[in-house]
């Protein structure tokens, strides 16, 4: 592996993707989920297309931001207004999605791409 770079072969900036203001930690290296609930990702079909046609670099930091979130929703997430713990933003780079975390499942509602 390059120097710099992530097992996934990310760039390693220092910075870990998905996680936002308070809720940024140094990063522990983790998989599983702290509370022991493995998550399962939900995507509507249409979501699925506008996904596959980001950028490379847009889906690659979109697809870490969940890999992340699935390990720990409220770790690697931030509020999406009220913070009702259900409702979570994650980002990195110029992408952005919403998510909702549901009992088991980790469903993406929204993606936004400032490119």
């Amino acid at each position: 592996m390059p120097s710099g770079a992530s097992p996934r072969g990310v760039p390693d900036t220092g910075r870990r993707p998905g996680r936002i203001g308070a809720n940024a930690r140094p990063a522990t290296g983790r998989l599983a989920s702290l509370s022991g609930v493995t998550y399962r990702l939900r995507i509507d079909p249409g979501l699925h297309a506008a996904y596959r046609d980001l950028p490379d670099a847009a889906r690659r930091d979109l697809a870490v931001c969940l890999l992340d979130a699935l390990a720990d929703p409220l770790a690697h997430s931030a509020a999406y207004g009220v913070d009702d713990g259900v409702l979570r933003t994650i980002a990195h780079g110029r992408t952005a999605g919403v998510i909702l975390i549901g009992d088991g499942t980790l469903t993406l509602v929204q993606i936004t791409y400032v490119g």
